[in-house]
């Protein structure tokens, strides 16, 4: 039997929009909260969507969300200058996003003071910081914009801005949008009343200080881990190389995911996040759907047996090499294991029977609970092996704005002008003196 063949048998739809709603934050840790850090979820007013991905956000007089301006420089001595630039300055950022509706020029907590209050009193029921995501996505791609480049947010402006700036959470209200019109229509039946019922969700979960080389990504196909890979292929750990490590990591999240996780969760084919502690607990991060929006990481989609991702709400027979990314490249940085190496080729051993008898049988799989004992040697475990082999990170892609990634010659000619306006005396009409002193090297220490 084939690959595509098996996973449309075990789970006949993978990505669809069923399988999407079953892996929303809330649908999965309203089950399996115990295994996951502590959480809070506040649910959206299509109101506050619409909000999210209006032009523009307003903040209060008092709002931590940005760092503190500094004053502005005392050159400028000329009077009637100087109130120039400041009635300049306030038109512009008083009237950013605004247009002339009154309420877009309101704080965005004096619209919605019932989200605000809940996201505070979430906070600091949480320990006084959360990371935040939407139904589905985290706004890493938002990081430009956090004072700390992080996710970690102490207040609810935080939370805000960092939505606000993402296309992730965009997406992610797209995706709920299309999923209830298509319910409405009369599409996927089986799940219409559930996708009626979608809503946006915010999901705030405790902050904590996680260990990049103790996080893992699980692939699971028919209820079983078909392959596992380290979740930041930016970095290289040196003290995961040891193979007894490596046995002992790829031992704990099969093992989780086989016993805690995977017994009673209702999909077939999906992708959990998880970290492992140096004793070998293992605390569940996230569930991802086998969808374009989920990345194989080190894996090629070749070597796993789900077929070619799509987007959830595509048509079935929408999955085209051309609508995935580059698969090819996505583990050819990667010098897997010998064990991972032996496996990878055929990812369908790796996603042999394993259940111990007496253990009680997973959904949709009860064949599996009587063809003996777990032996996760076969589930291919991919780390990077050498610091010459490490990826680019989505997060490092994340520090500026992506409007801003093919500026290069728009950001050489900011720089020349603040080296120039940084020099003393340098002034509008300096700019021979400008040039020649440009050519004399770098003026920033």
């Amino acid at each position: 039997m084939c690959l595509q063949e098996a996973a449309e048998r075990t789970d006949p739809s993978p990505m669809s929009p069923g399988a999407l709603l079953d892996c929303d934050f809330g649908a999965w840790h309203a089950r399996y909260g115990a295994l996951a850090p502590p959480a809070a979820l506040v649910a959206l007013s299509d109101a506050f969507a619409a909000f999210l991905v209006e032009d523009g956000i307003v903040l209060g007089e008092a709002s931590d969300a940005m760092p503190r301006r500094a004053p502005a420089p005392a050159r400028v001595t000329d009077a009637a200058d100087s109130d120039d630039y400041a009635a300049d300055f306030s038109s512009s950022d008083s009237g950013s996003g605004s247009g002339d509706d009154p309420e877009a020029a309101q704080p965005w907590s004096a619209r919605f003071p019932e989200i605000h209050a809940q996201i505070e009193a979430a906070i600091a029921r949480l320990g006084g910081a959360v990371a935040p995501k939407l139904n589905w996505s985290s706004p890493t791609d938002a990081l430009w914009v956090s004072a700390t480049t992080s996710l970690r947010c102490t207040s609810a402006d935080q939370v805000v801005l960092l939505l606000k700036s993402s296309d992730r959470v965009a997406y992610d209200l797209q995706l709920l949008a299309e999923i209830r019109s298509a319910a409405a229509a009369g599409a996927a039946a089986a799940d219409a009343r559930r996708a009626r019922a979608a809503a946006p969700r915010l999901a705030l979960r405790r902050w904590e200080e996680l260990r990049p080389e103790r996080e893992f990504r699980c692939f699971v196909h028919d209820h079983r881990p078909v392959g596992v890979c380290q979740r930041d292929p930016s970095q290289h750990f040196p003290q995961l190389q040891d193979p007894a490590e490596q046995a002992r990591m790829r031992d704990a999240v099969c093992g989780f995911q086989d016993r805690a996780f995977g017994r009673g969760f209702v999909r077939g084919s999906y992708a959990i996040d998880v970290l492992v502690s140096p004793e070998g607990r293992v605390t569940l991060i996230d569930v991802n759907p086998i969808a374009d929006t989920t990345q194989p990481l080190l894996f090629g989609w070749q070597q796993l047996p789900y077929g070619q991702p799509r987007s959830p709400l595509a048509p079935s027979d929408s999955s085209t090499d051309s609508d995935t990314e580059d698969a090819t490249g996505a583990s050819a940085a990667v010098a897997p294991s010998a064990a991972a190496a032996a496996a990878a080729p055929a990812p369908a051993a790796a996603s042999a029977p394993a259940a111990a008898a007496g253990d009680a049988p997973v959904p949709a799989a009860a064949e599996a609970a009587a063809e003996g004992p777990r032996d996760w040697t076969t589930v291919p475990l991919l780390l990077v092996e050498s610091a010459a082999a490490v990826q680019p990170g989505a997060r490092q892609a994340c520090g500026m704005p992506y409007d801003m990634l093919n500026v290069q010659e728009g950001m050489e000619d900011l720089i020349r002008l603040m080296r120039q306006t940084e020099r003393p005396g340098a002034g509008g009409e300096g700019g021979e003196d400008g040039d020649e002193d440009d050519n004399s090297g770098p003026q920033w220490r």
